[in-house]
């Protein structure tokens, strides 16, 4: 069985396809885009929804 992984946080998306045959258990894929706010600056939400809105959309 395979199955589709999707993961949001305040800095990271996240997608993830693992398949499972019996007991054992297979990562196919698992990427990962991180935001990094500019040096010095906290996340600040708009900017970490704008950079998942164009991440998921790629």
């Amino acid at each position: 069985m395979k199955c589709l992984g999707i993961e949001s946080t305040a800095h990271t998306f996240s997608c993830a396809v693992v398949d499972r045959n019996g007991k054992r258990g297979e990562i196919l894929s698992d990427i990962r885009k991180i935001y990094g706010p500019p040096e010095g600056e906290g996340i600040h939400p708009r900017e970490a929804s704008r950079h998942h809105v164009e991440t998921s959309s790629a």
